[in-house]
């Protein structure tokens, strides 16, 4: 029997899933997505992203809070290093002097004397031992100022005979103590954020992508200042073969076959790559993608040699 839809079936909506199921499409980049689910996600990232940005300065005035002191705390020292204290304090301040303006230039000569490290380039990781040294090094405040406690406790003189030296050490000592922990708290806090960020999103914050991608980032001119070599069949070693030494046919980025299609570059390093490969890899860092050294001072190293070369054989043509 024939079924004839009455004017309520057409009228009655489709069966679909649930709204909260419904899609729509992202007009930037054509994508769809939930936006429900999306909203509460949005919330967290933003509430991330800001803790992230507040470390960040946070960060930065850790830095600077502790050296904007230094120049007055010379003054103090010059000014009462002389006056009787039954306590060592201008001998604590002034070796703390020497250790904030020194340890930033002594601080890898240090590492080399002690830990024996001699790395080949600035872009080699650092062993264990170097990492927990170099630990130990910033950790050397902090017992510094414990000290200063100590000796500040046992002094019964120097707040009638030093007045001024004793109270700077007595609120210098407080203020970096209290400092220090709160800037080890605030670390710890943000590295949580950022592994609880890298968790759900598995990468970093966008805006934090691109800071990091300029802060490595080759100079534009880079590309342009390693040699170019022009694509060789005889050049690359022979898949079948083993023993062959020769480079390998393939670019280490893409993994494609180098042909004469592609301009072929070759680093400092001796390592072959597609021109476009190498060029996007020099947006985000400035390394070889195989042996890590720095292109960019190797290309410019490259170019004053070059510079030199060429100065030197217009001269000797000058002479002749």
């Amino acid at each position: 029997m024939d079924y004839a839809a009455s004017t309520a079936d057409i009228e009655a909506p489709a069966l679909t899933p649930q709204a909260a199921h419904l899609t729509v499409e992202s007009p930037l980049t054509g994508h769809t997505r939930r936006d429900r689910a999306r909203e509460p996600r949005s919330l967290a990232r933003l509430a991330v992203s800001v803790a992230a940005l507040c470390g960040c300065c946070t960060a930065i005035f850790c830095i600077l809070a502790p050296l904007a002191w230094i120049p007055f705390a010379f003054i103090v020292w010059a000014e009462h290093n002389r006056e009787p204290c039954d306590q060592p304090l201008p001998a604590w301040l002034e070796a703390y002097l020497l250790y904030a303006l020194l340890m930033p230039y002594c601080k890898a000569s240090i590492l080399r004397n002690f830990c024996g490290w001699h790395p080949e380039a600035d872009t080699d990781p650092p062993p264990v031992r170097v990492k927990t040294f170099s630990h130990l090094i910033e950790v050397i405040p902090i017992f510094w100022m414990l000290f200063a406690r100590m000796l500040i406790s046992r002094s019964h003189t120097c707040r009638d005979t030093s007045q001024a030296l004793y109270h700077f050490v007595d609120w210098y000592s407080w203020f970096m103590l209290i400092f220090i922990v709160l800037k080890l708290a605030a670390g710890g806090f943000g590295i949580l954020l950022l592994q609880l960020w890298i968790t759900r999103n598995g990468d970093f914050p966008e805006w934090m992508q691109d800071i990091l991608q300029k802060a490595n980032a080759a100079s534009p001119d880079t590309i342009n200042k390693i040699e170019t070599v022009t694509f060789d069949a005889s050049l690359f070693a022979d898949p079948s073969d083993p023993t062959d030494e020769r480079p390998s046919g393939e670019c280490c980025i893409c993994l494609m076959a180098y042909d004469e299609d592609l301009e072929i570059k070759k680093t400092a390093c001796g390592h072959l790559v597609h021109r476009p490969c190498l060029e996007e890899w020099l947006r985000r860092a400035r390394t070889c993608p195989t042996s890590r050294k720095d292109l960019e001072e190797a290309s410019e190293d490259v170019a004053e040699s070059q510079e030199q070369l060429i100065v030197q054989s217009s001269f000797q043509l000058d002479q002749a």
